[in-house]
C-alpha cells in the first residue's frame, strides 16, 4: 500500500473547495446575467456572461472555451438575441457535445431548441425542423416541464412566423400555454401568449390579437419583463398600421 501523507489530502481537499466555490460563482454570475438580460440591460448582461465564461476557462482549460450546461443555454439565448449569432451556435454546439456525453438529457433537448432557433433565423428550415423535432422527442421523454415548454413554444413560433402554417403554430403554442399555466411559468406564458398573438394577426383576427398582446404587456410590466413588453408593442405596432 502507498502511504500518502495527510498534508497531501489537505491539499487535495483545499483544491477541491476552490473549484466547487468557483463552479458555484460562475453559476451564480450566468444566472445574474440571464436575470439582467430578461429586465433588459442587456449590457450588464454582457459583461457578467464573459465574467463567468472567463472564470469558466480559468477552471476547466479544456472544456472551458464557452460556458456549457443551463449557464451555456442562458449565454446563447442572450447572444442569439443580441444578434450574435455565430457565437451562439459555437457555444451550444458544444454545449451539445458535452451535455450528450454527460447524458443530460434536459441539456440535450435545450441545445437542440437552441439551434433551431439560429436555424430558424438563417433560414435553413429543414435543419430547424429536425432540430425542434429532436428538443421536442427528448422533452417528452423526461420529467422536466420547462424543456417541454421551451419545445413547443420554440416551434410554435417558427411555425407562425417562418413556415406560415397557423394550425401547427396553435396546436403547438396552446400546448405549451397549457403547461405554462399549470407550472406558473409566467415568462413563458407571456412569450407564448405572444406567439398566439401573432398567429391571430395571420389569421386575420385583429381582436384576438389586441386582447392577447394587452395581456402580455400587463404581466410584462408586473414581472418587469423586458421582452414581453418589447414583443406586445410590435404586435400593437402592427394592429396600429393595419387601422
Amino acid at each position: 500500500m502507498n502511504y500518502v501523507p495527510l498534508d497531501s489530502d489537505k491539499d487535495s481537499q483545499g483544491r477541491l473547495r476552490t473549484v466547487l466555490s468557483s463552479e458555484i460563482e460562475v453559476a451564480s454570475l450566468a444566472l445574474s446575467a440571464w436575470v439582467t438580460h430578461l429586465l433588459g440591460d442587456l449590457k450588464a448582461a454582457d459583461t457578467a456572461f464573459r465574467r463567468a465564461e472567463a472564470l469558466r476557462h480559468r477552471i476547466e482549460d479544456i472544456r472551458g472555451r464557452y460556458l456549457y450546461s443551463l449557464p451555456g443555454i442562458f449565454h446563447a439565448d442572450h447572444l442569439r438575441r443580441t444578434g450574435h449569432k455565430a457565437y451562439a451556435r459555437r457555444v451550444t454546439e458544444e454545449n451539445l457535445k458535452i451535455s450528450e456525453s454527460s447524458r443530460h438529457l434536459h441539456h440535450v433537448s435545450q441545445c437542440h431548441r437552441v439551434l433551431g432557433d439560429l436555424d430558424a433565423i438563417s433560414r435553413q428550415h429543414d435543419q430547424a425542423r429536425w432540430h425542434y423535432a429532436e428538443a421536442l422527442r427528448m422533452a417528452r421523454n423526461i420529467s422536466i416541464q420547462s424543456a417541454l415548454i421551451g419545445a413547443l413554444l420554440a416551434r410554435g413560433r417558427w411555425a407562425s412566423h417562418y413556415v406560415k402554417d397557423s394550425n401547427a403554430a396553435l396546436s403547438d403554442l396552446t400546448e405549451a400555454l397549457g403547461q405554462a399555466i399549470s407550472g406558473g411559468y409566467r415568462i413563458y406564458e407571456a412569450d407564448i401568449r405572444t406567439g398566439i398573438a401573432w398567429v391571430h394577426l395571420a389569421e386575420g383576427d385583429p381582436s384576438g390579437a389586441r386582447a392577447e398582446a394587452e395581456r402580455v404587456r400587463q404581466m410584462s410590466a408586473e414581472m418587469s419583463y423586458h421582452w414581453g413588453q418589447i414583443e406586445a408593442v410590435a404586435v400593437f405596432d402592427v394592429l396600429d398600421r393595419q387601422g
